[in-house]
């Protein structure tokens, strides 16, 4: 079970999954960053073991992402809730639980109605255009799911501004 990962290879593994789901946001989102920085913020924001799926979890996930110019929120949402923040830009990760290896879904990018689902494990990344109907389904198949809300951080967003010409 997901719920605690107790030795350091699991823990690597883990590592291995947000690393995927942050490169995976950072494309998303159009947020540029390098992959050395990303494990850096993985590395200065997750523990090394004794890792439970829960509050400290979530929150060091957060802050990993905050590290590269994402804001992550965890929210409580129900499936169909989903396309509705696709549709006002925003991309929604969803960690599963219940899985014997960490696995997170991306969903992004929403666009002549299907969205871009990535499922991300240690192992491999596949993404696939998926219609509505399809998103919810494969939402409702998660159990235990973990929701986050993910968008670029304001201070990327002001510094981006900043850049632009006047």
């Amino acid at each position: 079970m997901l719920h605690e990962i107790p030795d350091s290879r699991a823990a690597g593994v883990l590592k291995e999954v947000l690393r995927g789901m942050l490169v995976e946001l950072s494309v998303s989102l159009d947020v540029p960053i390098e992959s050395a920085k990303i494990q850096q913020a993985l590395n200065d924001s997750i523990p090394a073991s004794n890792l439970e799926i829960g509050d400290v979890l979530t929150v060091s996930i957060m802050r990993a992402a905050q590290g590269i110019g994402i804001r992550l929120a965890p929210v409580e949402m129900m499936s169909r809730e989903v396309w509705e923040l696709l549709l006002d830009g925003f991309s929604v990760v969803v960690l599963e639980r219940s899985a014997a290896e960490p696995v997170a879904w991306v969903f992004s990018d929403i666009a002549a109605r299907h969205t871009v689902a990535s499922r991300i494990d240690s192992k491999e990344k596949t993404s696939e255009s998926i219609s509505k109907f399809r998103l919810r389904k494969t939402i409702e198949g998660i159990e235990l799911p973990i929701f986050f809300v993910a968008q670029p951080s304001l201070e990327c967003q002001s510094i981006a501004s900043n850049d632009v010409p006047a």
